[in-house]
């Protein structure tokens, strides 16, 4: 099976098992997305024929598709539906919130102007051909998890200073397709 932008994939971790660890412990451990995310990337390039997993971690493209497409995976866990109650972003749906980011976070622990962090993360950008995103909200309970790669392209064209909303990734998908 080929990889294809454009369609959210559903899947499920199985068998996990890690050394003497109980399943609420591994449960706990792979709910952190930040800790599964790497795993995931992993995961996810093995399960289709035109993928291979990054050669090295943090400094270059996660998966690799057809050799010359550059993907960057982000892991994320959409805030639940609702309205928010106070603050800034009172009376903002959630999932319109850009809460995702879609940069390195190097670019947000240094001090720049507004310019120079848009040139950052235009050249971060620049590296990719492809995002994708995995849902990583579920994981911690029962293995499941969702991904879409996107296009670099649809990404610029939605980010508010690097980030995306949770309703920019609902608006990209034009297929569905479960168990994979």
């Amino acid at each position: 099976m080929k990889l294809e932008n454009n369609v959210l994939y559903w899947s499920e971790l199985k068998n996990v098992k890690v050394d003497t660890l109980t399943q609420k412990q591994i449960l706990k451990f792979f709910g952190n997305g930040r800790i599964s995310g790497v795993g995931l990337e992993a995961v996810i390039a093995n399960k289709f024929d035109d993928c291979v997993e990054g050669e090295t971690q943090g400094a270059g493209p996660d998966i690799y598709r057809d050799v010359n497409d550059k993907i960057q995976a982000k892991t994320y866990k959409p805030l639940k539906d609702g309205v928010f109650a106070r603050g800034p972003r009172k009376g903002m749906e959630r999932w319109d919130g850009k809460d995702i980011f879609t940069t390195k976070s190097g670019i947000w622990d240094t001090k720049l102007s507004d310019a120079e962090r848009a040139r950052e993360i235009e050249e971060y950008w620049g590296g990719y051909d492809t995002f994708m995103y995995i849902d990583t909200s579920n994981i911690g309970k029962d293995f499941s998890y969702s991904f879409i790669s996107v296009p670099t392209e649809s990404v610029k064209a939605t980010h508010v200073d690097g980030h995306i909303s949770y309703n920019d990734i609902r608006g990209w998908i034009k297929d569905e397709k479960w168990s994979v």
